[in-house]
């Protein structure tokens, strides 16, 4: 079934950006503007995608600190809420996030 601009439910399903396909492997954990936890199976027990995730996430200049840890699978991303909010796409992920956290202590407005 289409939409009205003209994609398919299943098109919408696919990743279209790195980040995007990124978020398709993590489970959200927590949400508060400027502070993520996230969880990834495919961390746990594998330093070498410990290393993948940091070169990809390196670049995004408004990503502020991150810091994984392989045993658990947990990633914590900090950050100015404000100044990432200033590139589109990631102000787009930071909704998506806030919306699938199992812990938000922001308000989600509907």
């Amino acid at each position: 079934m289409k939409n009205s601009i003209g994609f398919t439910a299943d098109y919408a399903r696919i990743p279209h950006t790195r980040p995007d396909f990124f978020l398709r492997g993590v489970d959200v954990a927590f949400y508060m503007p400027g502070r993520i936890r996230l969880y990834c199976r495919t961390l746990q027990g594998n330093e070498k995608y410990k290393e993948r995730i940091s070169k990809y996430l390196q670049p995004i200049s408004q990503m502020g600190h991150i810091e994984m840890n392989h045993l658990s699978g947990s990633i914590l991303i900090t950050y100015n809420a404000k100044q990432l909010r200033k590139n589109a796409d990631l102000a787009r992920v930071e909704r998506y996030i806030k919306g699938k956290a199992r812990i938000c202590t922001a308000p989600i407005l509907v």
